[in-house]
């Protein structure tokens, strides 16, 4: 086996197919995911395990990102590995670790499943050092199936809800509510024009759509992601947008409108994102985790399970840029993304 950093086409056009094999890969990793942050004036490689015939054995997405003074390698969920790997991971990391040295980084950061138990990775500092970056933490899982493996009927999922969740999916449902799956540019951008929306009246703030545009029209093109949107009376009412993994559908973000009374749009989209990753042949929905303590609660009402399999985990490279960034970052952290893109265009 060699090691390889590229973003030659010949492995980038096979990378999603080979993260959707790995069942402790996640959506974070996709070649579309790492690509959208160079809007924000950030670099991005693929580290690479390959054996003789150039099939990929191990491997991670990686950004690379540069601000004045401070260079960081960031690998959202790694590493990402098939069936045919049989040596030891450790080489992995230490060929992260390298790679970044080599960049002239003075710090490098993986989110890494406990399988592979990170707390006795050489070198090791545990905690997130840079958070600009989304980075698998937790997931918060909905099964599909019984017990006995079998695929539940919407019915058989609501069941399972709690009697609050179970009474207000129901009515949604009685609402009148449609859904559709966009396809095109202009449906995806109406789409997406919900979550904007959103965002904007509950405060908080979402990429535009020119920033997001790329990403989500490539990923929904190889189906990567999905979106769902829910219409009443030839209305849209909301929207939902979906990022898969290997063997579950990922709830990223959404946004609906507000109506008295209510039309329970948020239900009814939940539910039929459950329902477009069990036709997908998934085992698990994955509500999420993230959010304000309202968005929490109504996550709660579908009874999730919530996992906490993975360890973000950083290496220092320079002591003395190391301790400076953990100074200054704090202060720095809501301008990170303006401080690199200038930093990029100072460079040019």
């Amino acid at each position: 086996m060699k090691w390889i950093t590229t973003k030659d086409d010949k492995y980038v056009s096979r990378w999603n197919e080979f993260i959707l094999k790995d069942k402790k890969s996640s959506f974070v990793q996709s070649i579309h995911r790492v690509r959208a942050y160079e809007k924000y004036g950030m670099d991005w490689e693929l580290l690479l395990g390959v054996d003789n015939k150039d099939n990929i054995l191990v491997g991670s997405a990686n950004v690379i990102i540069k601000m004045p003074l401070f260079k960081l390698y960031i690998c959202s969920c790694g590493p990402n590995k098939s069936e045919n790997f049989v040596e030891n991971i450790g080489e992995f990391f230490t060929q992260f670790k390298n790679r970044a040295k080599e960049l002239g980084c003075f710090a490098s950061q993986i989110s890494v499943h406990d399988i592979y138990e990170p707390n006795k990775i050489k070198g090791v500092r545990v905690g997130q050092i840079f958070t600009n970056v989304a980075s698998t933490k937790t997931n918060n899982f909905i099964s599909l199936k019984s017990d006995e493996q079998n695929v539940l009927s919407k019915e058989e999922l609501i069941v399972t809800f709690s009697a609050k969740g179970r009474r207000d999916v129901r009515a949604s449902y009685r609402k009148g509510l449609i859904s559709k799956i966009p396809k095109t540019e202009i449906e995806l951008e109406q789409a997406y024009a919900c979550i904007e929306d959103n965002a904007r009246n509950k405060g908080y703030q979402v990429r535009e759509w020119a920033d997001m545009k790329d990403f989500i029209i490539d990923s929904v093109k190889e189906e990567n992601a999905f979106m769902i949107t829910a219409w009443y009376e030839e209305e849209i009412q909301g929207a939902v947008l979906l990022e898969r993994s290997c063997n579950y559908l990922s709830y990223s973000m959404g946004g609906v409108k507000r109506h008295s009374p209510d039309l329970l749009t948020g239900y009814f989209l939940q539910v039929e994102a459950m329902m477009l990753a069990s036709s997908l042949g998934l085992d698990f929905y994955d509500v999420s985790y993230e959010g304000p303590k309202d968005v929490q609660r109504f996550k709660k009402m579908f009874n999730p399970t919530l996992k906490r399999d993975y360890t973000i985990i950083h290496f220092q490279h320079s002591y003395f840029k190391y301790k400076l960034f953990n100074l200054l970052y704090g202060k720095l952290k809501k301008y990170a993304f303006k401080i690199i893109e200038l930093k990029r265009k100072i460079g040019k």
